[in-house]
């Protein structure tokens, strides 16, 4: 008799083990499916929100082809880019003119002071 009443009870408490199990696969399987959902709305917001910039943009440069719109972007980098790397090559002339400034007025100054030594020897 024994025997039978801890079969039983392992019997129920593998039965709540099975209950508790499948509330959390419920569970679980609610809250992929509302990730899924959520997914989905956050996407579908994504598209809204692209297709209005680029309606934004459309009518800002009066392109209304994409592909010629991406030439455009295109272009415009490329021209960005030469402009950044003249800046940087212009920066470093002037960095290297500034330098050799320094050092004409440093020779400027050894001078005088040599020629100031001279007169008043």
């Amino acid at each position: 008799m024994a025997e039978r009443e801890r079969r039983t009870q392992e019997l129920l408490k593998s039965c709540e083990a099975s209950a508790a199990n499948k509330k959390k696969a419920i569970r679980s399987t609610w809250a992929v499916g509302m990730n899924k959902a959520l997914a989905q709305n956050v996407s579908q917001e994504k598209v809204r929100l692209f297709s209005e910039a680029f309606a934004k943009i459309q009518e800002a440069t009066g392109i209304q082809d994409i592909d010629e719109l991406v030439q455009a972007f295109n272009a415009a980098e490329d021209a960005n880019y030469t402009l950044f790397n003249y800046v940087n090559e212009v920066n470093t002339e002037i960095e290297t003119l500034e330098d050799n400034i320094a050092k004409v007025r440093q020779e400027i100054e050894a001078y005088k002071a040599e020629v100031g030594w001279l007169v008043r020897a």
